[in-house]
């Protein structure tokens, strides 16, 4: 069992932040989505013994390759 770390507050909110780290966190979600994307497509292209090794059957790969990429 994980132990739970209290959670510090974000260290940007005490400071005005700088442009770049508004463009950083304006590109963050897009990215984190288009790598779910990718991934999945990824998992979709896998062979039925490349899935084995990874523990997935051919079922969840279908649900997790129909589920769209903002969730």
């Amino acid at each position: 069992m994980h132990a739970v770390r209290p959670r510090r507050p974000f260290a940007g909110s005490l400071a005005p932040a700088s442009p770049w780290q508004r463009v950083r966190r304006a590109f963050a979600r897009p990215m984190r989505l288009y790598d779910r994307h990718l991934q999945r497509r990824h998992l979709a292209d896998l062979d039925d013994h490349l899935l084995r090794d990874i523990g997935v059957t051919p079922e969840q790969r279908r649900a997790e390759c129909s589920r769209p990429f903002w969730r």
